[in-house]
């Protein structure tokens, strides 16, 4: 039977809104800058509380959102600060999709940054492409397929800098299985690629290409979970990861990083959810001129807890070992790793469903473990505080205003700076 008008409309619509998806290589969680964005908030409600756009199985979100904000120090710098206005505009599209019993997402964002001032250095636009595929099997067994590309770039430092543009790419995938009702074990995969295409010197007198700072990275681990409480879980976890960096010049700084750590999981649905995990981390360098072995404690803390119906708390807690970038102006001039330990803590208080407020403190030291070409370790102490309200003007369409204020605290002057942000973001959604 020839098929009706409408339905051959309906048809061709949904190959253009999937192809979207796939021949855009696009955006992830890879990166060592993130855009300017508003003071992290509880979700309130996801797509489902959205009636969205429906072609049989298949329901798309649109989504849009504009940030207007301005800060005092847009470079950086530890002293002759200069501001700017900016605004940025963020369109979006997200696609859901029931398989049964299984899920597939698959969405888009652009993010067009527009600059009142120095807009021929600072202007410019990111694009992110995120897909996932959540398999729920019968009998305990699931898994979760993600691919991630992100196109983006490093902020200039100053006036006669330019932008150092780069392609991220992260593959992952968890499998786990839980048993005895108690169990449950994971095996996690993931594959974190940088790639900064353009091939100059950055800094002068022949200092490394700004090549140096791709990479690819290969982390494994595994994790077992014991529940001996209705919501809480002992966990053991074991994870190793290779790095390996494009080292166009001087010696290979590749190395092979070790975990073992020890942790508490709190389920959703009570007062207290997420995770708290800490123990042993190692780093070895293939080559000894590499950069200094690491033996040290790493911690990861990803927490909320709800006081009342009203009053909510989140806390991230940190303590890992990064790398220094030519990017990021860190290396070679600080050695090749720091230890990045810190916290950001984020209260919220709900007047209504609608109205709510949020007050953030956070501080992070970075130790760095080598000593460079300065002949001594560097070491900052960044600490900052903000405040924000959010407003839910309708189901589909938030606002957020915020206040950012960062101070960052060097044993190297040059490296001191301090910040105001204060950002204005409405969003819409359907």
């Amino acid at each position: 039977m020839a098929l009706s008008h409408q339905r051959k409309r309906n048809i061709l619509m949904v190959f253009f809104l999937v192809g979207l998806f796939f021949p855009i290589t696009a955006f992830a969680q890879t990166g060592l800058y993130s855009p300017y964005v508003p003071i992290p908030a509880y979700t309130r409600g996801g797509t489902e509380e959205l009636p969205g756009i429906r072609l049989g199985i298949l329901r798309f979100h649109p989504n849009f959102g504009v940030t207007q904000g301005y800060t005092d120090n847009v470079f950086l710098e530890y002293k002759d600060e200069k501001d700017s206005y900016w605004a940025t505009f963020s369109p979006g599209l997200k696609m859901i999709t029931p398989i049964g019993r299984h899920t597939f997402e698959a969405s888009y964002r652009a993010d067009i940054m527009r600059y009142a001032n120095f807009g021929d250095l600072l202007n410019t636009v990111d694009h992110t492409v995120n897909t996932a595929l959540t398999l729920d099997f019968a009998g305990g067994l699931g898994a979760k397929l993600a691919y991630d590309y992100k196109r983006s770039s490093i902020p200039p430092y100053y006036i006669l800098d330019e932008r150092k543009y780069y392609h991220g790419h992260s593959v992952t995938t968890n499998i786990f299985y839980a048993f005895a009702d108690r169990y449950r074990a994971e095996l996690n995969y993931r594959h974190d690629s940088m790639d900064f295409k353009k091939d100059y010197i950055w800094f002068p007198y022949g200092v490394p290409y700004i090549q140096s700072d791709s990479y690819k990275k290969d982390d494994v681990s595994t994790i077992l979970y014991y529940r001996f409480l209705p919501k809480t879980s002992v966990l053991f976890e074991f994870g190793y990861y290779n790095l390996n960096n494009i080292d166009p010049t001087g010696p290979s700084t590749d190395s092979k990083n070790y975990r073992v750590w020890v942790g508490l999981h709190w389920k959703p649905g009570a007062k207290l959810a997420g995770t708290l995990k800490g123990g042993y981390i190692a780093r070895r360098y293939d080559e000894k001129v590499g950069g200094h072995d690491i033996d040290d404690f790493g911690l990861h803390c990803d927490l909320t807890y709800d006081f009342s119906p009203f009053d909510h708390f989140v806390l991230r807690a940190y303590r890992e070992v990064l790398d220094t970038y030519v990017t990021t102006k860190t290396n070679p001039y600080y050695g090749s790793n720091y230890i990045h330990t810190g916290f950001d803590l984020t209260y919220r208080h709900d007047f209504t469903y609608k109205l709510s407020s949020s007050l953030r403190g956070l501080y992070n030291n970075d130790n760095f473990t080598e000593t460079g070409v300065y002949e001594r370790e560097r070491t900052d102490n960044r600490g900052g505080f903000g405040a924000s309200i959010d407003y839910k003007i309708r189901t589909w369409l938030t606002c957020n205003l915020s206040y950012l204020y960062i101070n960052n605290d060097s044993n190297f002057e040059w490296e001191d700076y301090r910040e105001n942000r204060l950002m204005l973001f409405i969003a819409t959604s359907y």
